[in-house]
């Protein structure tokens, strides 16, 4: 009999691809040339644009962008229709205006973007960063999605929301914006807290909200466990309630968000940046610590500022990180890909049928007509499913830091 107290996963409890896919890959250091030498990859999909922002200021960073991006774009298709580009972490503590709208016209110059409606220009934001100037540039370069990061990592229940309030009331007057919102939170956050904040956010047309629970450094109590469990039954009953889309047990999307039709036509993919259609094949970051992908590959950028400006700025090679699917756990990312995208896969899956017949027994997974659906305990204990499931094929441990 399987004990799956062992392998519940505590931490981390919520879904995402580091903790639920890196696993699945082998990682290997590698240096990228300050001069491509491969001939370019051609892909007929779509590309995204991802600038990443560290939190802590490196001079002149908008230069050292541009830099990479002169030696990246060699390896790619400029051809490729650009879906989605955004600035993600610290973009405000960063860069300057100025800088954000010479990047805005760069990248625009290297891979034209494409005219559809529904072509995405976005960036991180914290509610602080919100002022009629950050809208005026906003609106001067047509972005048209915000994330707001929001902590609530310690709160109380009557804790003042204010602060948000006054952000959400800035972009009101930007009409043209949709709205994400991406909450972390820890067992120090109490439910009702995080039910107002729901509500705020959801009542600001809030179109997506991912929440990330960042756990304790120290040993989880009893009563801490509770409390997460707590927090997610809660969560997952309020967007239930709304008729939100789930995937995985964290990220929620609003019924006309489009991510629901790529939903009911079963091409929707969980990426290291969150939940896209399958057409959009290259995701290319620069920055430090920037992740891109090509396939089933992936490259991570050194994360030590030193080393990434020293090798930009002098033009040597740029240390990496290489993730390559490892070719025995493609069927298992293909299964986990569908658990966490739409909470069922079919009942007879080939050899793992029998893998699955301990979950069903435990009443994480239940037969519903010729599929087996996630139940309500399923949900919040999806990433145990996925440990469980790959440590059935694999001998290693299921490390979730890995990377």
């Amino acid at each position: 009999m399987v004990d799956f107290n062992k392998i519940q996963a505590l931490r981390p409890l919520t879904t995402d691809f580091k903790s639920i896919f890196l696993p699945l890959f082998s990682a290997s250091k590698a240096l990228r040339p300050p001069k491509s030498s491969a001939a370019v990859v051609h892909q007929i999909g779509q590309l995204a644009l991802n600038i990443y922002c560290p939190p802590v200021k490196i001079p002149q960073y908008e230069n050292l962008l541009c830099q990479e991006m002169a030696r990246k774009r060699a390896d790619y298709d400029t051809h490729q229709p650009v879906k989605s580009f955004w600035f993600l972490g610290h973009p405000f503590k960063q860069l300057s205006p100025e800088a954000i709208t010479e990047l805005c016209f760069r990248f625009s110059n290297h891979f034209p973007h494409n005219s559809d409606l529904n072509t995405v220009r976005g960036i991180a934001v914290t509610a602080a960063d919100l002022d009629k100037a950050t809208l005026a540039l906003l609106a001067g370069l047509k972005f048209n999605c915000v994330q707001m990061h929001i902590d609530a990592l310690v709160a109380s229940k009557d804790r003042s929301l204010n602060k948000v309030s006054a952000g959400l009331g800035v972009l009101a007057d930007y009409g043209q914006v949709k709205l994400n919102c991406k909450i972390r939170f820890s067992d120090q956050s109490h439910p009702g807290f995080l039910m107002r904040l729901l509500d705020l956010v959801e009542d600001a047309n809030c179109q997506q909200v991912e929440l990330v629970c960042v756990p304790p450094h120290h040993p989880t109590a009893v009563s801490e466990k509770a409390m997460y469990r707590e927090q997610f039954v809660a969560i997952n009953k309020h967007y239930g309630d709304r008729n939100w889309l789930i995937c995985g047990n964290n990220t929620c999307y609003a019924p006309e968000h489009e991510n629901n039709e790529l939903h009911k036509q079963r091409r929707l993919q969980l990426t290291p940046w969150g939940y896209y259609g399958q057409s959009i094949q290259t995701q290319l970051g620069v920055g430090v610590g920037a992740l891109s992908s090509l396939g089933n590959s992936y490259e991570l950028n050194t994360s030590t500022t030193e080393h990434y400006l020293h090798s930009i700025s002098d033009e040597q090679a740029l240390s990496t990180t290489q993730y390559q699917l490892k070719s025995d756990n493609s069927g298992l990312m293909k299964l986990m890909q569908d658990l966490l995208c739409y909470h069922q896969i079919k009942e007879n899956v080939g050899a793992w049928t029998a893998m699955l017949k301990p979950i069903i027994e435990h009443g994480w997974l239940q037969p519903v007509d010729g599929t087996l659906q996630l139940t309500e305990q399923g949900t919040i204990y999806l990433t145990s499913i996925c440990k469980f499931l790959f440590s059935q094929t694999n001998n290693e441990g299921y490390n979730h830091t890995n990377g």
